[in-house]
């Protein structure tokens, strides 16, 4: 029997398989699986990424998925001065638009992206999902 990863890749190659495998793509599913609340992961300018691998691996187990995001997503604006907003319960949402002040665009740095805390917490937590299921699919 193949391993979930093994199972992706083999019907990525479009080669054929006992069944499709399933992969829910998700932003915050994970955390109604602990449950947690959604400022517990993205907090005070820090990501949890403990907490988010448990919360993706919880959803795994819960649906039997054979593949996963890896983390609890989101997107970070605040390299070309957009702003997102947390909520407590819920899906993170823009609320301030990137380039929305023209007068300072050179002061935008994408460079922020990889160095911020949502890219490198995201990333610690496909880490520790990887760690703890290596061979398991992870998108």
């Amino acid at each position: 029997m193949m391993t979930s990863k093994e199972l992706f890749l083999t019907t990525l190659r479009q080669e054929q398989t006992e069944y499709i495998p399933f992969f829910p793509r998700d932003l915050t599913l994970g955390m109604d699986a602990v449950p947690v609340r959604t400022d517990e992961i993205f907090h005070d300018g820090g990501y949890d990424a403990e907490l988010s691998a448990r919360c993706v691996l919880a959803l795994q187990d819960l649906l039997n998925s054979n593949c996963n995001v890896g983390c609890i997503f989101t997107y970070g604006l605040e390299a070309f001065g957009g702003l997102t907003k947390f909520p407590e319960n819920g899906i993170p949402y823009v609320s301030g638009y990137c380039f929305e002040d023209y007068d300072n665009i050179d002061r935008y740095e994408p460079s922020q992206i990889l160095d911020g805390y949502l890219y490198k917490g995201m990333r610690r937590s496909c880490e520790i999902v990887h760690e703890k299921r290596p061979d398991s699919a992870i998108a």
